[in-house]
């Protein structure tokens, strides 16, 4: 599995990261449309993209994911959701899932933002818990459901996402 992550070099980004990989099954790639210092670019894992307000910003995530033979795409700003979800075929057609929920779901679903450390997170694709080697476990939470989540008490899920304005 290659994840390619938004908003990458937010400590967020980074806790999804560190909270399911396995480097060994999982290989991550982080973009931001923030400045990436130099460091980082040069440790070919990082890149700088356009803000999801560009026009360019779809095409520049696809670009780089076929570039890096990515597998799957994690957006964590809510922009970049909304965008993403509209272009869900398109990166399926190159065989690049994106972890986002289906439109409907999402017009529905209560969005945490910088969830803190204490929460456990899951991620999901379709439904299905991705494990830290990569592997999905069985039965689905809901089908609808792709992308980073807190689950409450009450079965509730919570689209977890970075803030905005951080």
């Amino acid at each position: 599995m290659k994840l390619l992550i938004t908003q990458g070099t937010t400590p967020f980004a980074q806790r999804i990261a560190k909270r399911f990989g396995d480097e060994r099954r999982i290989r991550y790639y982080f973009v931001s449309s923030d400045p990436i210092p130099d460091v980082l670019i040069r440790s070919g894992s990082y890149k700088e993209i356009p803000a999801a307000n560009e026009a360019t910003f779809v095409h520049e995530l696809l670009k780089l994911a076929l570039d890096r033979q990515v597998t799957h795409l994690l957006p964590l700003g809510m922009d970049e959701v909304l965008l993403l979800t509209d272009a869900k075929q398109l990166f399926i057609e190159y065989d690049i899932q994106i972890l986002v929920p289906d439109r409907a779901a999402l017009a529905g679903l209560e969005v945490m933002e910088n969830p803190p450390r204490q929460l456990e997170l899951v991620l999901l694709e379709k439904g299905l818990r991705i494990t830290q080697n990569g592997q999905r476990e069985e039965p689905p939470i809901d089908e609808a459901l792709s992308g980073v989540f807190c689950i409450s008490d009450e079965d509730i899920p919570y689209l977890c996402l970075i803030n905005s304005n951080s």
